[in-house]
């Protein structure tokens, strides 16, 4: 369980970088503020307002998100990657993996969003290359966590 708990730490910080990431560098690098996807769940599952409306609830949506999948890497590589270049490549292959996961079930699936490759003019929930770039540095987060952090 102290593995799990470990790793479910180390998700809610990955999940709490990579928003921060979301929302004050990516999405305002192009002065556009797009809602996260946990917004777009509650505003299309829960309330019927603007998904903006919605994006500290959206928020909380996404770091249990994250807190949990952590915990599930955990449990699959805690121990096993011990040198900082295993971190790096297992960590992008996680995040690659956890990226074309959510895209296909949570975005394409739950949410409705058709994604492109277009990085300009999109938010984080329409832009492939934006989803996938925020999921490969939560998998290294995670990962770099779990293996140095002493959790």
């Amino acid at each position: 369980m102290s593995t799990f708990l470990g790793g479910a730490i180390a998700g809610g910080i990955g999940g709490i970088v990579i928003a921060l990431l979301i929302n004050f560098v990516l999405n305002k690098n192009i002065e556009q503020d797009g809602p996260l996807p946990g917004a777009l769940f509650i505003s299309k599952y829960i309330g019927h307002k603007d998904p903006r409306e919605y994006q500290k609830e959206g928020l909380v949506i996404s770091v249990v998100y994250a807190c949990l999948l952590g915990g599930i890497i955990s449990m699959l590589f805690a121990g096993i990657i011990t040198a900082m270049g295993m971190v790096i490549l297992v960590g992008l292959l996680i995040g690659g993996g956890v990226g074309i996961i959510n895209e296909k079930v949570w975005m394409q699936k739950i949410l409705g969003i058709r994604m492109d490759w277009e990085w300009k003019n999109r938010s984080v929930s329409q832009s492939r290359i934006k989803f996938m770039f925020t999921n490969i540095i939560y998998g290294m987060v995670v990962l770099g966590i779990i293996t140095y952090g002493g959790i």
